[in-house]
């Protein structure tokens, strides 16, 4: 039997420590291996293009191999996952919401093919440094809520940027692109579609904020 796709729940609560899975497989359901309390080493093949809602959610993976393929990693896919290091493949285009909410991650390569970061997807990161890929289009509402980042870059391509996203983030200084040089955040032509409220960067005022043309 040629196995495609794994369903939802399928594993759920399951006693794995290792998992190995396919090359026919294309989809991994939602809260497919939910609550795996055992579960270290997680190697997905190039064939997956889907990880869905909470599929290894709780798991405290230690080791993650992403396939070349994966397109989307839905929500909560991998909070509290205890990986440290990871890089994310060329065909991701989605990080869902809180996708990896709590996780230790302290080096992360985002590709350049990805286009959204939802809602608390890096919340509570101990991430320091983070390169965010220039075709990235919106970031959601508390994406890096009280995360350790000192400094960040955001690209002229981003025109969304959520409520709270920065707020409380140990931010000191940041820097936005191509939005002019002065009084970049407000919305409208150049400037952003969407930019949440006053505390999105976790300043009021705006302090140590640069604009760049």
């Amino acid at each position: 039997m040629t196995v495609t796709a794994i369903d939802d729940f399928v594993f759920e609560n399951y006693s794995i420590t290792k998992l190995v899975l396919p090359n026919t497989l294309t989809r991994i359901g939602d809260c497919a291996f939910i609550n795996s309390t055992s579960l270290k080493k997680v190697i997905i093949p190039d064939s997956v293009t889907f990880i869905g809602n909470g599929a290894f959610a709780y798991a405290p993976i230690e080791q993650l191999k992403l396939g070349s393929s994966v397109q989307t990693i839905d929500d909560y896919a991998f909070e509290l996952a205890t990986i440290t290091s990871l890089t994310l493949p060329n065909t991701l285009t989605f990080i869902g919401e809180s996708t990896f909410e709590n996780a230790v991650l302290k080096t992360l390569n985002l590709p350049n093919s990805l286009v959204t970061i939802e809602s608390g997807a890096f919340s509570h990161s101990v991430l320091t440094e983070l390169t965010l890929p220039n075709s990235l289009q919106t970031i959601g509402d508390k994406a890096f809520q009280y995360s350790t980042l000192s400094t960040l870059t955001i690209p002229s391509s981003v025109q969304t940027i959520g409520d709270r996203a920065f707020r409380k983030s140990a931010l000191e200084s940041l820097i936005i692109q191509g939005k002019g040089s002065s009084n970049c955040l407000t919305t409208g032509s150049g400037k952003f579609t969407s930019l949440g409220t006053d505390e999105v960067f976790g300043w009021k005022n705006g302090e140590n904020i640069v604009c760049e043309p």
